[in-house]
This record gives structure tokens, C-alpha cells and sequence, in this order.
């Protein structure tokens, strides 16, 4: 069964990641643009001090003008790093200047000492990158399982509500019903260019 998932999951991440590269660069900046004025437009976003983001890479939904927009609202962002003996993500303080380094996936990383480095718990609204999202809340990301093993503490702690979790995708990267995992962190809403998605009641099926 869990081969089953895999292999399925795998056939939706290569779909959506072709269709994703083919975009050209007009078509990212203006999903991008759309899909910031939606969330920007959430409670979730207006509340949020500590916000968690990441640097796009791949044609990921480009997120880095809602950083700039909470830096001008004087909200503080926050980077994911890497850390090397687990694969959990640690956040660090990202302003404009700020020297960056990449990280073992080629991904930029704020140049910081690991004292200033923030743990997850400390956030109030974390941007999630994804590869595919359902209608309930589930996410599929690149499959390194990072974000799931850094945000595990959600699933032991349902009654916590921060920080809450957001994906951020193309419309076309929605499908009707993702084959999960019962280690699986669950997404508080996704924003596209087009809709705010919040989870529907949660699919009882353990897909």
C-alpha cells in the first residue's frame, strides 16, 4: 500500500513540476502578484508578525514580493535553514542586504550564526512550498519530507494554532483528493492566483 502512495504521489509531483517549469517568466510574475494580493487579504496574514517564507527556486510560486510587502508593513520574515543532521528547518532572520549562502540543494539561506537562528514554534504564519495540494488541506512537496518533520509538533498538538501553515501554488497544481500519509502536516489554507482554499471537511479515507 504504501508503494501504491509513493508511486502515485510521484506521477502527480512530475506532472505538476513539467507544467510548472514551462511557465515563462510574465506568467510566474503575474500569478505571483495575484496570488499576493489574496493573501494579503487574509486575516491570517494581516495578524502575523513572525512570518515564515522561502527563496523560490524551480518555478515555485514566487513569494518573494510578499516578502517585501511584510518588511515595509514591518513584519518580521524568517528563512528556512537547513540543519544537516536531521533535515529539520530552523528560521532565520532575512532583511534586505542580507548576505546568503546556498545550502546542499542550491537553495539560498541567510548567511547567519545558528544562535540567531529561530525554532518553528516561534512563528505566527509559515509560507509553505508545494508541488500539489487538495481540497483538504493535504500537501505534496518535493519529497525530502522537511517541512513535515519540522512541523510534526502540529499533529501531536491540534489545539496549538500557531503558527499556522500556508501553501502557496498555481491553480493547476490542485487535484480533487492527494493520497496522504498519516505523518502528513495539514495546510491552514492555499493561496493561488486565483482563490483562497481553505480545507473542506477532511477525507476519512487513509489513502
Amino acid at each position: 500500500m504504501t508503494q501504491d502512495i509513493e508511486e502515485r504521489r510521484q506521477l502527480l509531483r512530475d506532472y505538476v513540476k513539467q507544467q510548472r517549469e514551462a511557465l515563462t517568466k510574465q506568467q510566474l510574475r503575474a500569478a505571483s502578484r495575484d496570488m499576493c494580493l489574496l493573501l494579503e487579504s487574509t486575516p491570517e496574514y494581516h495578524h502575523a508578525l513572525h512570518i515564515g517564507a522561502y527563496w523560490p527556486v524551480r518555478g515555485e510560486m514566487d513569494c518573494t514580493s510578499i516578502i517585501e510587502q511584510s518588511l515595509r508593513y514591518n513584519k518580521h520574515i524568517y528563512l528556512p535553514v537547513v540543519r544537516e543532521a536531521d533535515g529539520t528547518l530552523d528560521f532565520a532572520p532575512y532583511s534586505r542586504d542580507m548576505p546568503m549562502k546556498e545550502n546542499r540543494f542550491g537553495i539560498p539561506e541567510p548567511d547567519v550564526d545558528e544562535g540567531e537562528r529561530v525554532s518553528p514554534r516561534n512563528l505566527d504564519l509559515v509560507i509553505v512550498p508545494l508541488t500539489v495540494f487538495d481540497s483538504h488541506g493535504h500537501r505534496l512537496g518535493m519529497g525530502g519530507g522537511h517541512y513535515d518533520r519540522t512541523f510534526a509538533f502540529l499533529n501531536e498538538e491540534p489545539e496549538r494554532v500557531a503558527p499556522c501553515l500556508v501553501g502557496i501554488a498555481h491553480e493547476f497544481q490542485h487535484t480533487s483528493d492527494l493520497p496522504t500519509h498519516p505523518w502528513d502536516v495539514p495546510l491552514r489554507m492555499t493561496v493561488t492566483e486565483q482563490q483562497v482554499w481553505r480545507p473542506v471537511a477532511a477525507a476519512t479515507e487513509d489513502a
